[in-house]
Order: C-alpha cells, then structure tokens, then sequence
C-alpha cells in the first residue's frame, strides 16, 4: 500500500506507491499537504487495481492534459538536441510534421486513442485516423507509416519514462501487422553489376578500398565507421582491431555494449595497415554521414545503384549461391539468424568463418575477373 514519510535530510515527504504500469516508485515532495494528496491519489488507484476496477479513468482525471506540440517540443529539446546525426535528425523532424499533419498541435495527447474521424466514407478511432490519412490521401506505403509510427511510439516511450503522461498513449498493435506490409524489396546483384562496380576506371584508390572492406567483411555501416557521436561505445577503433591475427571486435549487441570477434579478410588488413601507416586515428577515420556521400559518388560514377547495406547484401548473396545454404549466407553477415546455430547448434569458431570467408572473396574476385 502507498505510505508517506518525512525524510530529514532532504527536508521533505516521500510518497512510495507501486504504479500500475511501471512498479514500485517514490515521488519527494516539499509541502506536506501535496504529499498527503499523492499518498490518497496513489492509495485509491492501488485499491482500484486490487478489485480490478478501472483505475486508468481515475489515472486520467488526474494527469494534467498535454498537447502534441508540447510532446514533440520537450523531444525535440531534450531528445533530438543532444543528436549528431544528420539522418536522425532530419527523419525526427519529417515524424514531428507527420504527425501534425494529422494530429494538430493542440490535440490533447491523452485523447488520441479515443478520437474519431471519417477519412474518405470510412470512420476510424485513434492511430487508424493516421495510419489512413497518411495512406489514403497522403499516398504513403505502409512500410513508410510504419518506419514513422515506431519513431513515434520511441517518443511518446520517452514522454511515458519521463512521466509527461501517465500512460502508454501507443501500442505496438497500432502498427501495421507483418502481414498488412508487403514484402520489402531489396536489391540481388547481378554479375554484370558487380563488375562494374569493381572494375570501373573511374574510381579512385580510397573509393575502391571503401567497397572492398564493406563488400568482404559484410558488416553494417555502423559497425565499422570510426565516428558516431550519437553512440560512442560503436565506434570502431584501433583497440579493436588485431592485424596480425587478422581479426576485429565488432559491436554485436548494443544494449550490453558487447562485441563479438570476426575474421578480417587479408585484403582488408592490407587496406587497413596502409591507413594505419598513413595515421589515421581510427581504422575507418569517418562518420556514417561522410560514409553515405562515399557510396553516393561512387553510385553515381559507376551508374550502379546500391547503398551501403547493399555490399552487406552483396556478401550474403555470393554466399548463399557458393554454398546453397541460408545458414551460411546468415553466418558471412553475422545476421541473427547465426546467433540462433550458434546457442542451439554449434558455436562458429575464427577458423571456420576464415575458411567460408575466403572462398566468398575468391568468389568475389572470380565475378570481376581479379584472379
């Protein structure tokens, strides 16, 4: 049950409740009388729970309304100011104008869930207003409502974990379910564009080494680029790079901050012995921003469309015709489905993955003619 109680050094009440949602909490108040009030609000809504009444209207009464602007303003000050990169933040501006587009600054976020409208003859409730709107008279695919709303709902988590808003104002159920996307189409490589890719003379000596070390190692953008000061700890440095063994420690799971050791093909360890050498201060000295305007000239002297995740897929292409095995085009990217053999089937040892590596860039080099 909610209690009060005078805390001497902090010259205040503290107030312990268990919050529906998020568990057990303490709120510190200096004026007694505001304590008192807390303790009866936390009191009658741990009531409510326990006979299993509605507590979210008494919740709701007693939240102060806070508007879609306010939301997207406290975000952005809070949030979206202490980001680097550009990407993230044009996309969180483009979410905020979305989201007003169809929910006007001065909506009451609290009551979203609840609002009804008639978009094109059909009346829809809550998150369906958007999702239609944007769909129907925006024109927008679904994966593009989708990408939005999970930025959307990362906020309104934030306004929830702040305590802007007592409750979860989205669910993921609010989302489009896998079934009502379609099927994202990716990129497959052709022979004749991996050829050109590699064999164009219009390439420089650093654009070349920058396809190569993502076409061979088949790791995402992000696990390699030495710069990213939205997140730190995935910078890749010299500490994580062991050339004589020709290996690299790789940020695999971001939440435990650990990272996974991975064989490095010997051209990539040339590459990056040469930058070392020239005194770069990390092994790849750039930030993804830079990374993307790499792959855009290149893209545009070769007149090969491709992103940088498209050398990942690349890899995994060539591995998956080498050796007509899925697990085998998971294991050269590292993607997921390798840690699912690895827990439940058998671990990958250095050894192997320099074994199944090699014979993909052997691969790679029998495509544009290099061996």
């Amino acid at each position: 049950m909610a209690t009060i109680k005078k805390q001497s050094r902090r010259q205040s009440y503290r107030v312990a409740y268990k919050h529906p949602i998020k568990g057990k909490r303490s709120d510190y108040y200096r004026n007694k009388k505001d304590a008192v009030m807390a303790l009866a609000h936390w009191q009658k809504i741990e009531l409510l729970v326990k006979m299993e009444l509605d507590w979210e209207s008494e919740m709701h009464e007693a939240e102060k309304p806070i508007t879609v602007q306010e939301i997207i303003d406290l975000h952005k000050n809070n949030v979206l100011a202490n980001k680097d990169n550009i990407k993230t933040i044009r996309t969180y501006n483009t979410m905020y104008n979305s989201l007003l587009r169809v929910f006007p600054g001065d909506t009451i976020v609290q009551n979203i869930r609840t609002l009804k409208r008639e978009i094109e003859g059909v009346e829809v409730v809550g998150w369906q207003i958007y999702k239609r709107h944007e769909e129907i008279v925006r024109g927008r695919s679904r994966n593009g409502i989708d990408s939005y709303m999970n930025d959307m709902m990362i906020m309104f988590r934030w306004a929830f974990d702040q305590e802007y808003i007592a409750k979860p104002v989205m669910k993921k159920s609010d989302r489009y379910k896998f079934d009502e996307k379609p099927a994202v189409q990716f990129k497959t490589w052709s022979t004749n564009e991996i050829k050109t890719l590699f064999e164009h003379d219009g390439l420089n000596q650093f654009q070349r080494d920058i396809l190569l070390i993502y076409a061979l190692t088949g790791l995402r953008a992000n696990e390699l680029t030495g710069i990213n000061k939205d997140q730190p700890y995935k910078e890749l440095h010299w500490k994580h790079v062991d050339l004589d063994a020709k290996t690299m420690q790789v940020q695999v799971k971001a939440k435990q901050r650990i990272r996974e050791t991975i064989d490095i093909h010997d051209d990539v360890v040339s590459i990056l012995r040469k930058w070392k050498k020239r005194g770069y201060a990390r092994p790849l000295n750039f930030h993804y921003d830079d990374l993307n305007d790499y792959i855009h000239e290149i893209s545009e002297i070769t007149d090969v469309q491709f992103t940088c995740h498209d050398l990942r897929r690349m890899k995994s292409q060539i591995a998956r015709k080498e050796y007509h095995n899925v697990n085998d085009a998971a294991k050269a990217i590292g993607d997921k489905s390798t840690q699912v053999v690895n827990n439940h089937y058998a671990g990958e040892t250095v050894e192997e993955q320099r074994f199944r590596n090699k014979g993909i860039a052997d691969k790679l080099y029998q495509i544009v003619g290099q061996s």
